[in-house]
């Protein structure tokens, strides 16, 4: 025969768990409000600054353009390979750097600053 286990809470354990409960209301609704708040700025920015800043709903009709365009994941290619390439060239010389500084006293001395 299996015990049943108590499933009630203690008032101290029941009150954190409203605590905790109440405190991530409060999370959650501070950051639609500042989602929301940054949302209308930009729109009044918009609606102020005309020619230079677009609204929210035409840069999203854009980002939904460049999404379904061929040449917008052609573009991200080319730049994710130039990241992965510079990544790899400062890897590599910063490699070499640090095995000269390793090595050599001096190397150390005139790179000492830097670092």
């Amino acid at each position: 025969m299996t015990s049943l286990v108590n499933t009630q809470l203690t008032e101290p354990e029941r009150s954190r768990r409203l605590r905790e409960r109440k405190a991530t209301a409060i999370r959650i609704a501070g950051t639609a409000l500042a989602a929301l708040s940054l949302l209308l700025i930009w729109q009044l920015l918009a609606i102020n600054i005309r020619p230079w800043v677009p609204s929210p709903a035409a840069t999203a009709m854009s980002i939904m353009g460049n999404l379904q365009s061929e040449r917008f994941y052609n573009d991200l290619l080319i730049t994710l390979c130039r990241v992965v390439a510079a990544f790899g060239a400062a890897a590599l010389v910063g490699s070499a750097l640090g095995v000269l500084i390793g090595v050599n006293r001096k190397a150390e001395a005139f790179f000492q600053p830097l670092l």
